[in-house]
């Protein structure tokens, strides 16, 4: 819902900042918590889902996200931060340990 959000006329795309932050950092709670790196992707998959769902206009005409230049940047960095982040936990757990020095 803050998609729209504005001060006066000028966008304000908060929406854009909480939506990469989310994702990198629920995905990666995701992933340590369950301890299955795959784990991740489910909170990038069901957020885009739900702005998917939200972007589709009703037939009353209500829309959540618009297709303004600020609801084009909320989906794409949304959606890449989401990829990163589970990206970055499936290759992060891949790494072998190096052995410790003595």
């Amino acid at each position: 819902f803050l998609v729209p959000l504005r001060i006066g006329s000028v966008p304000l795309p908060l929406c854009v900042l909480l939506a990469v932050a989310g994702n990198i950092v629920l995905a990666r709670l995701a992933a340590r918590q369950t301890g299955v790196p795959a784990a991740a992707a489910v909170p990038p998959v069901v957020w885009l889902l739900t702005v998917v769902v939200l972007s589709i206009p009703r037939a009353e005409g209500d829309l959540i996200v618009e297709g303004s230049v600020t609801g084009l940047v909320f989906l794409l960095a949304g959606s890449v931060s989401g990829a990163y982040a589970v990206a970055s936990g499936i290759t992060r757990h891949a790494r072998p340990v190096p052995p410790a020095r003595r």
